[in-house]
């Protein structure tokens, strides 16, 4: 249980506020407690920083199914989103496409070229399609 719930607890229960202080201390120290302390989070290493818009901009292939009307009588429609995002300013376009060719990720990727310019990197975590 967190340090601020067990502190809530016992000043509902009218515990003196000197002992309710001492929470955090007996928490840090106590074995016990530790094993149910929440875990901090992950650092991710991200070996480059970008500074500015369009320095370093990723890229992603999005498949989804699309029910124009109502699912239950029709066939879902696969979709094709490229998601691309500025590392700067995390600022996200997502252009959709009708299939996954050359011409197509051409044509996608143009689309944030006229708008913005060429990016300095682009990079893609796991999608080798788009730079073969």
């Amino acid at each position: 249980m967190p340090i601020r719930e067990v502190q809530a607890v016992l000043k509902r229960a009218g515990i003196d506020p000197a002992t309710v202080d001492e929470v955090p201390k007996v928490i840090s120290t106590c074995k016990a407690c530790q094993d149910w302390q929440q875990l901090p989070p992950k650092a991710v290493a991200n070996l480059t920083i970008a500074e500015d818009f369009n320095d370093e901009v990723w890229c992603d292939l999005v498949f989804v199914d699309v029910y124009c009307e109502d699912p239950a009588e029709e066939e879902p429609r696969a979709m094709i989103i490229l998601f691309m995002w500025d590392d700067a300013t995390e600022f996200r376009m997502g252009i959709p496409i009708p299939a996954k060719t050359p011409g197509c990720l051409k044509i996608a990727l143009l689309r944030w070229v006229e708008i913005f310019g060429f990016p300095y990197v682009l990079r893609s975590a796991l999608e080798g399609g788009l730079f073969s």
